[in-house]
């Protein structure tokens, strides 16, 4: 920042704490004037370097493996899923609409489904049963039906097998905490980036004034 006072023109360079370093360029000579500016540029390649650093941690954080909590609850969140998707499939033929639709009774008397097949789309009609056709024609078991149905024994697994594939988890990063740490990284460079921002300024106007003496 440069403030003009009577007598001449003070640039405030290198701020320590609460202490401020001025410049009084009619009065400071040459000699020192330069001496100053280039303990200012010291100072502006150590936040530039401090930058720097901070942002090489965040790369460092953002490779480190996940942790094995988060990789369970990752597929924990696929069978959550599976079983939205496949009662909502079931939805589509099996509620109270279809119930009282012409024919309901008829298809609970003459069909024999199972549930392993439900409508992949919805079918648009009022279809109490899921298709129940058990010979070559018949459409694979859905995805979606086999999780619901194993859901238990799959969510019993899944800490056991990641554990046992990914040991290296053990020791990863919960995604919490590297949220966390990049922001606290982030929000410092932020405040070293202006730091060095305003130096820069400062170090112009004084680098000026040194060449006008």
């Amino acid at each position: 920042m440069v403030q003009r006072i009577p007598g001449g023109v003070l640039f405030s360079i290198v701020q320590a704490g609460d202490a401020h370093q001025l410049w009084s360029a009619p009065t400071m000579s040459l000699e020192n004037l330069v001496a100053a500016i280039s303990e200012a540029r010291d100072r502006l390649s150590g936040l530039e370097r401090e930058i720097a650093v901070r942002r090489q941690m965040i790369v460092q954080i953002e490779h480190r493996p996940p942790h094995t909590d988060d990789i369970i609850a990752s597929f924990r969140r696929g069978l959550a899923q599976a079983e939205a998707l496949f009662l909502k499939q079931l939805s589509w033929s099996l509620n109270d609409r279809a119930a009282t639709a012409n024919g309901a009774q008829q298809a609970v008397r003459d069909y024999s489904p199972h549930l392993l097949t439900p409508h992949s789309t919805n079918p648009g009609y009022d279809s109490l049963l899921p298709p129940s056709v058990m010979d070559w024609t018949a459409p694979p078991p859905g995805i979606a039906a086999l999780l619901y149905f194993l859901r238990d024994k799959i969510d019993e697994e899944i800490p056991v097998l990641v554990d046992r594939m990914c040991p290296i988890a053990r020791k990863g990063m919960k995604h919490a905490d590297r949220v966390a740490e990049i922001g606290t990284l982030q929000a410092e460079i932020a405040v070293l980036d202006t730091e060095a921002s305003e130096l820069r300024d400062k170090l112009s106007l004084a680098s000026a004034e040194a060449n006008r003496q």
